[in-house]
């Protein structure tokens, strides 16, 4: 009947039927199928003998109840929302729904557990999380399975012991749900763990982005997936119902959703469809969601072609770069799906054609016919100084003692000089480990290849170090090297054994010191979980965070062009190298309009001191290195996003104002300095 909505309705009202279990989706249509009927009837309503209304089976988002509150009230029938597992069969949670749930904007409250069930939020270390902070869901108690029938494998990884029970014997499900518990006691569902996805290097939780969609007045019902439509290269997309003869259009919904999430967060495209596809259980069949159509995407307004040289270069690249058919001078750059990832390969593709601008103009500026009065012409190579060619920054004593097999050498940026330092007379040295579980096909041979070209485009990847023998310490860049990939099977481990295991290894890699005088200053290691599942994990000494996202960028678009048989994509030249950095660094160094600058700057500075505070620390407690985690709740980070909406300014930026009222609270200084760390990258890199 989840087919036939109208006939199902006629169905509760003609058995006089007075419980009704369904899921969300199953009853919005449902409830379409009730508001188009109160419609033809001038506003008349149908009586039903419904008393209860049970929720089960999917996420229940709160705000595609409002027309049937609207109609109905929350008094008869009671909507009640029931969270539930088949390992329990299969109820764990009830909740009532009230108006005031939807005017408060709470998320998918599932309540409290049913009496012969204990349900706890833990963090990954099985200990309970504090309230408002998110964690996994696990279920005990009398109403639990015992098992998986022949499975034992699979039961010891799900069905862990009970650390708060006090029965012999007892276990813990892991449900691989995520949840929070909210002021007053009550669970809110956040989603599957496996629904958490990474995009451009940012872990989005999509219930989150869906329940600031619903918002939309109107979004009658609303998914929201991470598609991954080009391999390597994944996307939001926004899937909407809509109230009958109030369509928005996508950019509606992305200027909606600009004052409630950051902009990573929000989707690239938004498909509007007539009806949700549901699969015979009445779930939505996420498999039937079409793809949305990335090369001529919803624009508002009319196309409007290239005038000028310029913008027809510019045109180009952006079409070329966001995959789109054809791009008109006032289409808005972010809803074409341009993003701030994509802004580094616009840049790039425009300084291939002689033109130059800014990061920050691009978002300033993002129709190309702003943008196109704000470009300039970029240098050429008739241009470059002595110092931007190859040994330029060297004296000719230094280069006379190179050996033949360099393309490169210049001198040490003041960072990398303290970092080298602190690598060779620090006890407490460690390298960066950046590892990821990926699921995708493992083909070593490919993913070596990948590498290699990797190597041969990025100088950094062939770069080494002599701290000694020449007039300063020197990076040599060399003309090949190889990266090193190491695999390991640990397919014959239960997932925990495999997780310790990593995790043990990981300890132990970032002791691992590199010899600076040797190529390469990387290690790349594959753990094999399963046929598909893999431990990606690469380690280096100097690595920045940007880096780290654009090198696996890159590397898995290589990868999977190799891997599927296609062209690997054909990137331009890199418009700067480090060197570029080294040299206006040194030109900063020597320049007295910059000494000049900064001692105007901190005159009359002095140095914000904390006064030490007094502790006592064992021998046992004493750590050579530590991290100390602080949990921020999610109403304290939702609030700061907030305010750095309202304010128009970054999340850091925010940050960094709070550090520094802090630091003065506690220094009792009205006038406080602090450092910070912010990328250093010239701006044609």
């Amino acid at each position: 009947m989840s087919r036939d909505p109208a006939a199902f309705y006629e169905l509760l009202r003609r058995e006089r039927v007075t419980v009704l279990n369904q899921t969300p989706s199953a009853f919005r249509q449902l409830n379409q199928a009730e508001g188009s009927l109160t419609e033809r009837n001038g506003g008349a309503q149908t009586e039903l003998a419904l008393r209860l209304v049970i929720f089960g089976g999917e996420a229940l988002e709160l705000q595609s109840l409002r027309p049937w509150f609207e109609r109905h009230g929350d008094e008869r029938p009671q909507l009640v929302n029931m969270y539930g597992i088949t390992e329990t069969t299969v109820h764990v949670t009830c909740r009532r729904v009230t108006t005031d749930d939807l005017n408060a904007g709470r998320g998918s409250v599932i309540g409290r557990a049913i009496p012969d069930l204990q349900v706890y939020v833990l963090d990954d270390d099985l200990q309970p999380v504090p309230a408002d902070l998110r964690g996994e869901l696990y279920v005990g108690g009398a109403g639990l399975a015992r098992g998986y029938l022949n499975r034992p494998g699979l039961t010891a990884e799900r069905f862990r012991p009970d650390p708060f029970g006090g029965e012999p014997g007892a276990r813990l499900y892991r449900t691989g749900d995520l949840a929070r518990l909210a002021p007053g006691g009550d669970l809110e569902y956040l989603g599957r763990a496996d629904d958490q996805v990474k995009v451009r290097g940012f872990r989005i939780e999509l219930v989150e982005v869906n329940a600031a969609l619903a918002r939309h007045p109107s979004v009658r019902e609303s998914v929201v997936l991470a598609r991954e439509d080009v391999p390597g290269e994944k996307r939001l997309v926004a899937y909407s119902v809509c109230v009958e003869g109030a369509r928005p259009t996508g950019g509606d919904l992305r200027e909606f959703l600009k004052d409630k999430l950051p902009e990573h967060m929000i989707p690239s495209a938004f498909v509007f469809l007539d009806e949700m596809p549901l699969t015979q259980n009445g779930k939505v069949d996420r498999k039937l969601l079409p793809a949305p159509d990335w090369a001529e995407p919803e624009l508002e307004g009319v196309f409007v072609a290239p005038r000028t040289k310029v913008e027809r270069a510019l045109a180009e690249v952006w079409a070329e770069t966001l995959g789109v058919r054809q791009v008109g001078i006032d289409d808005n750059y972010f809803a074409l799906g341009g993003d701030s990832i994509r802004s580094i390969r616009v840049r790039a593709g425009a300084l291939a054609r002689g033109l130059d601008f800014s990061l920050q103009q691009l978002f300033q500026h993002p129709t190309i016919r702003e943008l196109a009065e704000q470009v300039s012409v970029a240098e050429t190579l008739h241009d470059m100084s002595p110092h931007d060619q190859p040994f330029g920054l060297i004296s000719e004593e230094d280069r006379r003692k190179l050996p033949p097999t360099l393309e490169d050498a210049y001198p040490l940026s003041r960072l990398q000089s303290g970092m080298i330092f602190h690598s060779e007379y620090s006890p407490d040295y460690i390298v960066y480990v950046s590892s990821l579980h990926l699921r995708l096909p493992l083909d070593i041979e490919k993913l070596q290849s990948a590498l290699d070209q990797m190597a041969s485009r990025h100088e950094m990847l062939r770069t080494s170090f002599a701290p000694t023998g020449f007039g300063e310490p020197l990076q040599l860049v060399h003309q090949t090297t190889r990266l090193p990939l190491r695999v390991e099977d640990l397919r014959h481990l239960s997932s925990p054994e495999q997780q310790r295991q990593i995790d043990e290894w990981i300890k132990k890699e970032m002791r691992q010191r590199f010899d600076w005088t040797k190529t390469p200053l990387l290690r790349f290691h594959v753990h094999v979980r399963g046929d598909d599942s893999i431990q990606f994990t690469m380690s280096e000494p100097f690595f920045d965070g940007w880096s780290v996202a654009s090198f696996c960028t890159e590397l898995f678009e290589r990868y999977f062009a190799l891997l599927n048989g296609r062209p690997v994509p054909v990137e331009p030249l890199l418009s700067a190298s480090y060197r570029d950095f080294v040299s206006l660094e040194r030109e900063a160094l020597q320049s007295e309009r910059c000494r000049g600058y900064w001692a105007a700057t901190l005159d009359g500075a002095t140095a914000s001191r904390f006064a030490r505070r007094p502790f006592t620390q064992t021998a046992d407690d004493l750590q050579e290195v530590a991290r100390l985690e602080v949990p921020v709740s999610a109403e304290v980070s939702d609030g700061l996003k907030r305010l750095a909406q309202a304010t128009e300014v970054s999340l850091k930026s925010v940050l960094l104002a709070a550090h520094m009222k802090v630091l003065g609270l506690l220094t009792g200084q009205t006038d406080v300095l602090t450092g910070l760390l912010i990328n250093g990258r010239p701006e044609k890199a």
